[in-house]
Parts: C-alpha cells; structure tokens; sequence
C-alpha cells in the first residue's frame, strides 16, 4: 500500500540517527577537554564525519522502508555527491561551533549543517533511478524540511556550544539532549522527503 512503512526499518532508521548523533556529541566533548590543538582539530574532523555518515545511513534506512513495492536503483556518482554534501555540512559546522563564541556563529552553524542534511536528503532522492519516474520538487516542502532541520539544529549545536566554551553541566544528559535533537532533525527531513516523494 501506497504511504505506507516497514516500522522496524522505521525504527532502525531512528536508532542510527540517535545513536551516531550521541556518538560524535561524545566524540566532541573528548575533543573540548583536550590540550592538544592539532589533536582537538583532528577529532572535529571525526566527529564531524560520524555525524554526517549516521545521517546518510539513517535516511538511507528511511527511504527504503517505505513499503511502495517497486524496485529501483542509486545512481553512485549522485549518492557519492550527496554524501560530500552532508559531510561538507557537518564538519563545517562542528568548526565553526568550536572555534567562535558568538551567537551569530551558533546560527551559522546551524544553518550550514540544516543546509547539508537537506542538500544530502533531496539530492540522495534525485539519486533514484526507477523506469517512468520523473524528478520534480515542491519547493514549499523543501523550504519546509530546512526549516525543521536548521532550527533542529541550532538547538542541538547549542549544547556543543556549551562544552566548546565552558558552560556545560551536566554532559551526560546534555549529549543525550544532542542526540534527540539531531535525531529529530534527521528524521524530520526524512517525512518531508517522503510526504514530497508521494506527493
């Protein structure tokens, strides 16, 4: 039936979003109480790609489980795009958060990593090869699907924010406040995609 969904693959999709997001917040906070720069430099670079992998793998898991009963194929050199896209997102926006202080930046950062989570989303979409399928965007949800991603991320940048610049309280339950976040960016992005694919 049109619309509808392998719930476990559902779930699956929602656990690798979490899961990966908590795993680089944890990556980033190990990264903040270090001394060295070059190390701190380097593991930015890993949390960033963690977290832009798990994003990739969860909307992958997201699509296929839509339950249309049709067959269809990636092309690889889009797929290979859309995953330079939300790398390209995430590290950029790891750097920003902790190398600036200001507010401004905060926002920057979210808006490049809502921009790659949506750019890897629509264009991981265009990647899709089925016979008679033709590719066309309704630009009020794409604009809808940024919204949700950027303004998810803001908030969850917020608490990388924090441990950057020694404001952080309680890690534990602040990288579980990240993840959520993340988590709900992600999978946000994935409905709208798939309200815009059944359209």
């Amino acid at each position: 039936q049109a619309g509808s969904y392998d719930y476990p693959l559902v779930a699956l999709a929602i656990l690798v979003a979490v899961f990966t997001a908590y795993t680089a917040a944890d990556i980033l906070w190990r990264t903040s109480i270090g001394n060295a720069d070059k190390t701190r430099t380097r593991w930015l670079w890993i949390g960033g790609i963690v977290l832009g992998l798990g994003a990739w793998t969860a909307h992958l898991i997201g699509m296929l489980a839509a339950k249309e009963h049709f067959s269809f194929t990636y092309r690889a050199d889009i797929t290979v795009i859309s995953i330079l896209l939300v790398l390209t997102g995430s590290v950029c926006a790891m750097y920003l958060v902790s190398r600036c202080q200001r507010t401004t930046c905060l926002l920057a950062a979210g808006a490049l990593l809502g921009l790659g989570l949506v750019a890897m989303c629509f264009t991981g979409m265009y990647a899709i090869v089925m016979p008679g399928m033709q590719h066309s965007y309704d630009y009020g949800i794409v604009a809808l699907s940024y919204a949700v991603a950027a303004v998810f991320s803001v908030m969850a940048l917020r608490v990388l924010h924090r441990f950057y610049h020694g404001k952080s309280v309680h890690p534990g339950w602040e990288k579980v406040a990240f993840s959520i976040l993340m988590g709900s960016a992600i999978i946000g992005i994935i409905h709208e995609a798939r309200v815009l694919e059944l359209a």
